[in-house]
């Protein structure tokens, strides 16, 4: 199966092995627009201000380097377009037009958004 994942979904497979993890032991392919790395460690850099703990870097760069990273340009008229119908930022949007163009799952951790697309009929998985 394809899963798309959102820098929420990235930082928690890395930090607290959540189920996310159960997508990588099935060899699923993951997938994220090519934003989602600096987002992440934009996240890294925030915690690193309000002396948070911080994930593993290198286990984040790694868990990375094992998503394929889809260019942003290949799916922004249809992540706009979705963001127009749902009120929602582009950003956001961008992971679900991913999802929905690769016929994959949408994991996030924004019960917000993911109501938002199941009443649209999206695949998301909130976890």
């Amino acid at each position: 199966m394809r899963y798309v994942l959102d820098a929420g979904a990235v930082l928690a497979f890395v930090i607290e092995k959540s189920p996310v993890d159960e997508l990588i032991e099935r060899s699923s392919t993951l997938m994220s627009p090519d934003f989602v790395v600096a987002e992440v460690m934009n996240t890294c850099w925030k915690l690193a201000r309000a002396d948070a703990a911080l994930p593993d870097i290198d286990a984040l760069l790694t868990f990375l380097s094992n998503v394929v990273i889809v260019p942003t340009s290949s799916i922004i008229r249809e992540a706009y377009a979705l963001a127009r119908r749902l009120d929602h930022p582009v950003y956001d949007c961008c992971y679900a037009a991913l999802a929905e163009s690769a016929g994959a799952r949408l994991i996030t951790n924004d019960r917000r958004f993911a109501r938002k697309l199941t009443d649209l009929s999206f695949d998301v998985a909130v976890f």
